[in-house]
């Protein structure tokens, strides 16, 4: 929902019982944009967040601290010049439009009771933050405007402060019945009815148009023809009541099997039907601030995510390329046993070789069929020296197939753990998930410029292990990505507890805490489905699972996170 006029007045209401007659504790500017001041009033320290950036602006009471930057702005110097200590007197909207005036009162410098208004301008792109003296003069704003760059009014230091100009348009706190019936008699009959409220009336969302005409008439897309007229009269009468009232119930909706709110409004939303769930809270700060830190929180989570995935992406790009290389250099040394016959029948003909010879034909007498073999001489080199020239190439081929074999082997076992890392970061869910990852990555050489991400904190000991219960009561174990599952593999495990795997994929350890105990077989075939769930196999598949005690599994000196090895084991094959 756009933070309209309604939601201006539910947000000023809220404010007033909050923090009227608040004592202003700090003032903080964490981002460009974006106000923090921390507000003392009934016996609690509210911090009032105010921003005005073009990215959702808003106003409302937080409980988010943000890290606020080494070296204020002017405009916060001069805030806490003139407002700190001061009092925040009164929250007002004016008339219907989206501006929200905070009146203040303090001492100046003189010591005389002096006020200042703050005006606060929730216009979209044009949203603006303006500091005024008590006769209104503008002190400082956001964003300046002369009559240059605006023929609507100007915004400079020392003017008076202006409103912003008026729309032509109705107030809907205002408007009679008979004013109503008017208006829509003139209007197009075709015209969509939520749009047409949209057009005449001041201060609407689309939302609030919408939840209007459906509960006029039960249908959101429904026309100005075919709309009772008296009914929607009566809607936007109770909606105006809502507001005079005050009589607010703020709320968040939420679509079906979904944690994450995607709409917020200062009134019961019911056009939606049975396709969302609605929460109700206390207050309508509450609303905007749980609306607005889940989605900032799912957004950072969406942009942390693609970081990794990215640079996963690209590592595994770049290893599946070293290895087709090395595979064609690998093909190449196959080639050192001609070398060393090249070799050996310079030296068999070197009687018959004179220098500047480009090529000498042998009999290779060590196949039965002692084929003819022409080999090709440098005409510069002697015999001798031809000779020792493909020994030197053999010995360099033997030597690179050895090392081209355990550099292949290497990487391979790279690409493995990379699937490993991702299949971890497909299924991560929380930002400490995430940060697990990105720690994971960086200790590890990956994603260097990752660890700049990362907040200097020591070694973490625990983590948050996922747990679930066996249907006879046993503990299963289960880690989400490479760090967890060393965890719980290494440090929570007994050795008498069962461990468990996929088998040839990527995927979770999980581990059944038995005390010693032996579980029945349906509590086996529980974990070994939770293994093969968590995992990267395909759905609906019949996968083998490897089960072992943990006094079987071993993890190599100086081996990746998540690499272990084991010799006795079971498999059991399940259902994903």
């Amino acid at each position: 929902m756009a933070f309209d006029s309604g939601m201006v007045a539910a947000v000023a209401n809220d404010l007033n019982r909050q923090l009227s007659g608040g004592k202003i504790e700090k003032i903080f500017f964490p981002e460009k944009d974006e106000i923090n001041i921390v507000i003392r009033s009934l016996g609690k320290s509210r911090r009032l967040l105010i921003t005005t950036g073009s990215n959702c602006p808003r106003v409302c009471i937080t409980s988010a601290v943000k890290e606020n930057p080494s070296t204020p702005p002017m405009f916060c110097m001069l805030l806490r010049k003139h407002l700190q200590g001061g009092r925040l007197t009164e929250v007002r909207q004016i008339g219907f439009d989206r501006v929200l005036e905070f009146r203040f009162t303090g001492d100046d410098e003189m010591g005389f009771t002096s006020e200042k208004y703050l005006y606060v301008e929730i216009m979209g792109r044009n949203s603006n933050t303006v500091f005024c003296d008590g006769q209104h003069k503008v002190l400082a704003c956001f964003r300046t405007t002369d009559i240059s760059s605006s023929s609507s009014r100007a915004l400079l230091p020392g003017m008076k402060y202006t409103l912003p100009p008026a729309q032509d348009k109705l107030n809907p706190l205002e408007t009679n019945y008979d004013e109503f019936s008017a208006f829509i008699d003139g209007a197009d009959r075709e015209m969509p009815a939520c749009k047409f409220l949209i057009d005449r009336f001041q201060g609407l969302a689309s939302l609030t148009a919408r939840e209007i005409v459906f509960r006029a008439a039960g249908d959101c897309d429904i026309s100005v023809g075919e709309i009772d007229v008296r009914a929607l009269a009566d809607e936007m009468s109770a909606y105006a009541q809502i507001i005079k009232s005050g009589g607010y119930s703020p709320c968040l909706m939420y679509k079906k099997d979904e944690d994450c709110p995607f709409e917020y409004s200062f009134f019961e939303i019911k056009q939606y039907g049975a396709y969302a769930k609605c929460e109700r809270l206390e207050t309508v700060s509450e609303v905007i601030d749980t609306y607005f830190s889940v989605r900032d929180r799912n957004e950072r989570k969406r942009q942390h995510f693609n970081d990794i995935s990215t640079m996963l992406k690209n590592s595994e790009a770049r290893l599946k390329k070293k290895i087709s290389l090395q595979k064609n250099e690998l093909l190449d040394s196959e080639k050192a046993e001609e070398c060393k016959l090249c070799g050996d029948l310079i030296i068999q003909e070197i009687h018959r070789i004179h220098r500047g010879d480009e090529f000498i034909d042998a009999i290779d007498y060590t196949r039965e069929d002692m084929p003819n073999v022409r080999v090709k001489l440098d005409s510069r080199l002697t015999p001798s020296q031809n000779a020792q020239k493909y020994y030197k190439e053999y010995s360099k081929k033997k030597a690179a197939k050895i090392m081209l074999a355990k550099q292949i082997e290497l990487a391979e076992q790279e690409l493995m753990y990379i699937a490993s890392v991702y299949d971890s970061l497909m299924r991560a869910e929380t930002d400490d998930e995430l940060n697990e990852i990105r720690e994971e990555l960086s200790e590890w050489g990956y994603g260097k410029k990752m660890s700049s991400c990362l907040k200097k904190q020591h070694k973490k000991k625990k983590f948050k292990i996922q747990t679930v219960v066996t249907p006879n009561g046993y503990k299963l174990l289960i880690g989400k990505n490479n760090l967890q599952n060393d965890y719980i593999t290494t440090v929570l495990g007994e050795k008498n507890d069962y461990w468990f795997h996929i088998k040839n994929y990527p995927g979770s350890h999980v581990v059944m805490v038995t005390g010693g105990e032996e579980p029945p077989s349906e509590d086996f075939t529980f974990a070994a489905e939770t293994a093969a769930k968590n995992s990267k196999a395909d759905e609906h598949s019949l996968v083998a699972v490897d089960y072992t005690l943990i006094r079987y599994v071993r993890k190599p000196a100086g081996a990746k996170p998540g690499f272990v090895v084991y010799d006795k084991y079971w498999t059991a094959y399940v259902k994903t």
